[in-house]
C-alpha cells in the first residue's frame, strides 16, 4: 500500500512537470495593421507584455484601428469596450468595472476604453492575460494596462 501511494505521488510529480516544460514558451504572434508580427511572450512580465502591445497598438493611435488590430487576432476576445468611460487602475491592476466598496482605484484611465483577453498558459496555476486600452475624448490612444491573474486547478 505504501509503495503504491509513492507510486502515485512521483507519478504526479512526473505530470506536473511535463505539463510545466510543455508550457514553458508561451509565445503568440500578433498581427499589426501593416500585416507586421509582433510576438508576445505570455510568461513575461506585466510590464514587457505591454512594452510588446505598445509596439502594436503604439499611443496616439485610433480606437478604431485598436479594434482592427483585436478583429485580426482571433485569438483574442474582446470582452468589453466603453465608448462613456476609461478603465480603472487599480493597485492590484488595471479593471473594467467599479464598485463603492472597492477602495483601490487610483484613478480611471481616460474616457473611453476597451478590455481584451489575449491568451493565458498553465503551470501549476492556470494564469490569464488582459489588456486595457484606455483613450481620450478624441479617441485616441493614451495608455494600455496588463492585468495577469492565476487561478489554482
Amino acid at each position: 500500500m505504501k509503495r503504491k501511494i509513492i507510486y502515485i505521488l512521483g507519478l504526479s510529480v512526473l505530470i506536473i512537470i511535463l505539463i510545466t516544460i510543455l508550457n514553458l514558451s508561451k509565445t503568440m504572434e500578433v498581427i499589426d495593421l501593416n500585416n507586421s508580427v509582433v510576438k508576445i511572450n505570455l510568461r513575461k512580465s506585466e510590464e514587457k507584455i505591454r512594452g510588446s502591445i505598445l509596439k502594436i497598438t503604439p499611443l496616439d493611435i485610433s480606437m478604431e484601428d485598436v479594434l482592427k488590430i483585436i478583429d485580426n487576432n482571433k485569438k483574442w476576445k474582446n470582452e468589453y469596450e466603453s465608448f462613456e468611460i476609461g478603465y480603472g487602475m487599480m493597485t492590484s491592476g488595471p479593471t473594467m468595472y467599479y464598485s463603492e466598496r472597492n477602495v483601490n482605484f487610483v484613478e480611471i484611465v481616460g474616457v473611453k476604453s476597451i478590455k481584451v483577453y489575449i491568451g493565458g498558459y498553465r503551470t501549476i496555476f492556470e494564469h490569464f492575460v488582459e489588456v486595457y486600452w484606455g483613450f481620450d475624448e478624441n479617441e485616441k490612444l493614451i495608455e494600455v494596462g496588463i492585468r495577469k491573474t492565476s487561478n489554482s486547478l
